[in-house]
């Protein structure tokens, strides 16, 4: 049984027994309950964002146009008094990217003529997995959720002709790659209105067969991918007061935060490892990014509503001799609304890079990285839409 397969008949099988499961809740008799609670889940998410009003993607965009579409299964079973919860869950995922590029072609007679293209990539991705949650009252929830990934790319590829000046879209699919990611999420909401979280999730993206590429004598060279392609760290920690609880009012909430985000990706040389040597010269590569928040959120009988100015710092982990960061300055606003078991929210995210990191040059001295048309020039705007169904 292929993978395509595999995870058509998982979904099919849990939005199966959930359907069931909700329509043997309706009956009125004195059979057993089933012990645990189904739900599902729809959500679909567009995102837009450009750089100085040009056609251009934004600082943090996905693409110039992007679509996430998800549906989610998942059936809770509450034990030892609500003490501990595990629910098992799979979730199905596409993603659309869409962008414009130029194409810089060459007709019959030998001049040069700028062409702008649709790009479109699409991927698919499955994930199953089980949360763990422990709910100590007036102290602390513990979740640890493990989780698998498998997910496929297809790109379309631009195939240009210099005589008549035509392209044509064509699609390739990539090899599956498998994502292990664990995560820990621990946290607490407590009474007099103070609030923490801490949620940290490790990714192991992995290709399932070894790709080594062959020279021109036909022998195997380190060029191609190995199984682990990369180690990443996310994490998400938060604090918060809300101050109209000690008021002791209902059904409001005025919530003062700090939020910080980071997401660091580990790569080795041609995927070999996430630690590489050079001779005696120790070498990573990969990224790094953090965004740190402050700033107010408030909710009133459905209606949520949230604002904060963050900074920005990223870089690429070229070797041991970068240096400096990029710098990213701006602010976020946004609203949500949840009316039973529908949802909807918009958000808008707008920056200005105000920093450039340096690097060392051939010369052994630092300077900026090379600039691209956004940098310390242009406002990038990002606006990101989402509307959801729960049952």
């Amino acid at each position: 049984m292929n993978l395509n397969a595999l995870r058509i008949l998982v979904t099919v099988a849990l939005f199966s027994l959930t359907v069931t499961i909700f329509a043997q809740d309706e009956k009125k008799d004195d059979k057993p309950a089933f012990p645990g609670k189904p739900g599902l889940e729809f959500k679909q998410t567009l995102h837009s964002g450009d750089a100085g009003n040009m056609v251009t993607k934004s600082e943090g965009a996905e693409a110039q146009v992007y679509s996430k579409t998800e549906f989610k299964g998942q059936i809770a079973f509450k034990l030892a008094d609500g003490l501990y919860t595990i629910t098992p869950w799979a979730k199905e995922r596409l993603d659309l990217y869409f962008n414009y590029t130029t194409l810089n072609l060459t007709d019959s007679s030998g001049d040069t003529v700028s062409m702008s293209s649709p790009a479109f990539d699409a991927r698919n991705r499955f994930e199953i997995g089980f949360n763990n949650d422990i709910a100590i009252k007036d102290i602390i929830k513990i979740s640890v959720n493990p989780a698998f990934r498998v997910e496929n790319k297809l790109s379309a590829k631009v195939k240009e002709s210099n005589a008549d000046l035509t392209f044509t879209n064509g699609f390739g699919p990539s090899v599956a790659k498998f994502s292990f990611m664990p995560s820990l999420n621990l946290g607490y909401a407590y009474s007099m209105g103070f609030s923490w979280s801490f949620n940290s999730t490790l990714f192991l993206h992995m290709y399932p067969i070894m790709d080594q590429a062959k020279n021109d004598k036909g022998e195997l060279t380190n060029d191609g991918k190995s199984i682990l392609e990369s180690l990443e760290f996310e994490g998400t920690y938060n604090i918060g007061f809300n101050i109209l609880k000690p008021l002791d009012i209902k059904d409001y909430s005025l919530t003062i935060f700090v939020e910080e985000y980071t997401d660091n990706v580990f790569k080795g040389e041609n995927y070999v490892s996430t630690v590489t040597y050079d001779g005696n010269k120790h070498k990573v590569s990969g990224s790094y990014g953090f965004d740190n928040k402050i700033g107010l959120s408030s909710s009133f009988y459905g209606v949520t509503l949230v604002g904060n100015s963050f900074i920005r710092i990223k870089g690429a982990i070229d070797d041991i001799d970068t240096n400096g960061s990029d710098v990213f300055a701006g602010l976020q606003v946004g609203g949500s609304v949840k009316v039973d078991k529908f949802s909807f929210g918009v958000t808008y995210t707008g920056m200005q890079q105000v920093w450039l990191g340096s690097a060392k040059n051939d010369s052994g001295l630092y300077e900026p990285r090379a600039t691209k048309d956004t940098d310390l020039k242009y406002w990038n705007n990002l606006i990101e839409g989402y509307f959801s169904i729960k049952l």
